[in-house]
This record gives structure tokens, sequence and C-alpha cells, in this order.
């Protein structure tokens, strides 16, 4: 369910190569947003989207996840952050990021990446409400600046 969106909404984005260049200047970020009605309990999709390290087992193109355990420092019960490594493949071309992750259970998850191989910023964020026990408002944003004209 969750990769099945995630892949429909990426695909429906478009630049071209030469969008990236402006002139010499810096690249500009690439944004994306989508919000929709999940068919799905608000507390049972919180679980999915911040259980980090089985990324690798439903998102495409996701070939490693693992949260750095040492790292995880909790504010309360219900809010706490995390850094954790992920990898990126797509054929032989893969590399990997580090993300810096809060969290807000069950509405929220932020995550930063800065100074990688692939991506200069990558922000994302989930805003996860309950509009019924069986549904659930989902606002995603991400945004990425890459460190290559070539990958945008």
């Amino acid at each position: 369910m969750l990769a099945n969106l995630l892949t429909r909404r990426a695909k429906q984005g478009s630049r071209t190569f030469f969008s990236a260049l402006k002139g010499g200047k810096a690249i500009e970020p690439v944004k994306f947003q989508t919000v929709e009605d999940i068919a799905a309990n608000r507390n049972d999709f919180y679980r999915v989207v911040s259980d980090v390290n089985n990324y690798d087992q439903f998102l495409p193109w996701i070939t490693k996840s693992e949260v750095h355990e040492e790292t995880r420092k909790s504010v309360n019960d219900n809010e706490g952050e995390f850094d954790a490594t992920l990898a990126i493949g797509y054929g032989k071309i893969e590399f990997d990021y580090t993300s810096h992750v809060t969290y807000k259970s069950p509405e929220t998850i932020i995550s930063v990446s800065k100074g990688g191989v692939f991506f200069d910023e990558l922000y994302s964020k989930w805003n996860i409400h309950e509009v019924t026990y069986k549904t659930t408002k989902v606002n995603y944003e991400v945004e990425m600046t890459f460190s290559n004209p070539l990958y945008a």
C-alpha cells in the first residue's frame, strides 16, 4: 500500500535535464508533496512509516536500512530522535546516506540528510492524522537538492 502510493506519486512529477541548470546558478531543489486518505488505522500506518529498519523490505529502490541504535534519544514515550543509514539502488548503481530522524508518535516523522554523495540536502516529513478509526489522512512532503545537476 505505502510503496504503491509513493511509486505512483513519484511518477507524476517531471523534470528535464536543462531545468536543473539555471545558467550556472545553484541547483534548484526538487519538491514533492501528496495528501492522501488511506484506508488504515493511524497507529498502524505510523508503525509502518516509523519502522526505518525495515524500509528495505517494502520501499522501492531502498536496498539497505539501518537505525543507529546508539544515537537513539527519547524525549518521552512518544517523542525522540535517531540517525539512520539508507542505501538506494537501481541496477548496479547504489549509494547510501545518513539521515537524522525526529518523531512524535503517532503524528509526525521528519528526516533530514545533509552533505551526502547524491544529495546536498534531503528533507522529508510525514504528517499523519486520524480521520476515523479506519481512515488516516497522510500528508507527505519531500524536498531534495541534488549534489550534481545530472542527478536531477
